[in-house]
């Protein structure tokens, strides 16, 4: 006896009696005519030496009836997570090294507790052992970095220091090297980008919310002052190699002119051959944001897609490919480590809060960097699939996404469904274009 795999889905071609198959666990896909659909309607009853049936069987379209087609998606997920774990596979090292939690801004959104302070010279030495550790074991065949903070400009003798020791070690041990930051844009003057580029730095994130004063009644320095005119004169100015996206946060303060932030940043790229680009993010609300009075208005999600289909960007946003990890924080092999020396999985949102991090740099006795990557994988089983949520294990999407942000599903009770997954007919119809 078979079935239909729970992960199909069919979509009409448009003024066709013909039909898009596709299948998300196995990304596969196929075109049905009208006599191939009403076979394939009844293929559970079918045998499996019938010419299409086998066909739709190799495709994973149809399935043996007591296939448990739920636990082949958590196996392969869990194979893929325990392969770096065991030294099966070489991976690359990926570090978000928050250099400081200081900010010259005081974002009333902001997901951060504002703490203050840089990362101590012991904590940085601790830091190298601790990467060094790694690359010793062979697991790994690149280190990547991200700077990140706070304001992570506010550090640049923590940036320094500790980029000559990541790229040291790098060409010690033959692996690949690369790094980006995660910046307000405040400091990021000629000056700035050389500084960044002599360390290897190819690519920065430099948010901004809106337009002009929409931007600044946000993003503004601590008592208020602006920054939008600073940022926007900055990006101007600069001759970079980098990759800079400015990531326009939305919220119902920056939502009305998104784009003609796009055509400002357009027009900025043109002008002096940079490489900048326009990206949106979504404002939500965070712990942090609202103990402190935040009164940021958010925007609902159809809000959202709106402007993205406005902007045309919802087909590149589209995503029903098959993954093996929902975010890089269900990796063990990609670590956010905080000023203090506090190691969490790779989550902005989640490596603010001491109890969720697997151990602390400067705590040896803790069984050292083999014992926080054992303690990441197994932080990583819990973030990587969703056995907490009958909804997503019985979801069409689920090899595509996995639950969608792994924080989200634990910290809310029920999983955030991904922006991506609103339009899967437009995708099976484009996956059979030549």
């Amino acid at each position: 006896m078979f079935k239909h795999s729970q992960f199909n889905h069919l979509a009409q071609l448009p003024g066709e009696d013909s039909w898009a198959l596709v299948n998300f666990a196995y990304g596969t896909v196929s075109r049905l005519d009208a006599v191939q659909k009403a076979v394939f309607d009844i293929a559970p009853t079918l045998r499996p030496d019938v010419p299409l049936m086998r066909k739709w069987l190799r495709q994973g379209f149809v399935v043996d009836g007591a296939f448990d087609e739920v636990e082949a998606v958590r196996e392969r997920v869990n194979r893929f997570r325990e392969g770096f774990a065991s030294g099966a596979s070489k991976r690359s090292l990926e570090i978000v090294v928050r250099v400081t939690s200081a900010c010259n801004f005081a974002c009333p959104y902001c997901f951060q507790d504002r703490r203050g302070g840089h990362m101590a010279p012991e904590v940085r030495a601790a830091l190298v052992r601790f990467v060094e550790r790694r690359l010793v074991s062979g697991r790994h065949d690149h280190l990547g970095v991200e700077w990140f903070g706070g304001e992570p400009l506010l550090a640049p003798d923590v940036i320094d220091e500790l980029s000559a020791a990541f790229m040291g070690l790098a060409e010690r041990f033959g692996v690949g090297y690369s790094a980006m930051i995660h910046t307000n844009g405040y400091l990021l003057d000629q000056d700035m980008v050389d500084f960044l580029e002599a360390r290897h730095v190819d690519a920065a994130i430099v948010p901004i919310d809106g337009m002009g004063e929409a931007h600044d009644a946000t993003r503004h320095l601590h008592g208020g002052g602006p920054t939008f005119d600073r940022i926007m004169g900055n990006l101007r100015t600069i001759q970079t190699s980098m990759f800079v996206n400015v990531r326009n946060n939305l919220h119902a303060g920056s939502l009305e002119r998104f784009d003609e932030l796009c055509e400002m940043v357009d027009g900025i790229a043109r002008e002096n051959g940079t490489n900048i680009r326009c990206s949106p993010s979504r404002v939500k609300p965070t712990a942090a944001g609202q103990a402190r009075g935040d009164t940021t208005q958010t925007i609902t999600e159809e809000q959202y897609e709106w402007t993205l289909a406005r902007a045309g960007l919802p087909a590149k946003l589209r995503a029903f490919e098959p993954v093996l990890a929902p975010c890089p924080a269900a990796l063990a092999n990609e670590v956010h480590i905080d000023e203090l020396g506090y190691l969490y999985p790779h989550c902005s949102f989640y490596s603010v809060d001491p109890a969720c991090a697997v151990g602390n740099l400067l705590d040896e006795g803790g069984g050292g960097s083999d014992a926080w990557i054992t303690a990441l994988s197994a932080r990583a089983q819990r973030l990587c699939f969703p056995d907490d949520q009958p909804k997503c294990l019985a979801c069409t999407f689920l090899p595509c996404c996995l639950g969608g942000c792994p924080v989200q599903r634990l910290q809310m009770g029920e999983p955030d469904c991904p922006t991506a997954l609103f339009d899967p007919d437009s995708y099976a119809i484009d996956r059979l274009q030549p």
